[in-house]
């Protein structure tokens, strides 16, 4: 599943987040602090994630409007400190349906057979070599965010 993970940040040319020495201190000072913590070079994935010259039209068609969709998220969000507190929560919800549709390609590109053993690998090694597995990295992500929800929730709520 962190080949997932992996693959959106690699469609939206970025490396992928490694885990900082303390996780908790982290999610607790995001979302300032996990941007910086991104590293800037690595051993990164470098395999295609899926196999497409055996992928169906269809399955390619689904995997680059996703991949478009995606990149297009990514652009947009590079202006999130600017957004009001319910364009963030609209912005992190789209965050969360984008990952739940890439989840949906690689179960089915899984079951499939479409998904590039080296590049599977190549993530796992790219993790391990940060001490972060792929639950943790599920977990500083959606740490980092419920505190960047809770945070546009304060600034509404300072509203009042």
């Amino acid at each position: 599943r962190h080949y997932k993970l992996m693959l959106q940040h690699q469609v939206a040319d970025l490396p992928p987040p490694v885990a900082p020495p303390d996780l908790q201190k982290l999610a607790s000072e995001a979302p300032r602090t996990f941007a910086m913590a991104l590293p800037k070079h690595g051993s990164t994935p470098r395999s295609m994630a899926f196999l497409f010259d055996s992928m169906e039209p269809e399955m390619k068609g689904w995997y680059d409007g996703l991949a478009l969709e995606h990149q297009q998220l990514m652009d947009f969000g590079q202006s999130y400190g600017d957004f009001d507190p319910y364009g963030k929560l609209a912005y992190l919800d789209q965050l969360d349906q984008i990952s739940e549709r890439w989840d949906n390609l690689f179960g089915r590109c899984s079951l499939m057979g479409l998904v590039n053993p080296r590049y599977l690998e190549q993530s796992q090694d790219f993790l391990s070599t940060h001490s972060i597995d792929e639950a943790g990295y599920r977990e500083l992500i959606s740490k980092t965010h419920d505190n960047m929800r809770q945070e546009a929730k304060n600034e509404i709520q300072s509203w009042s």
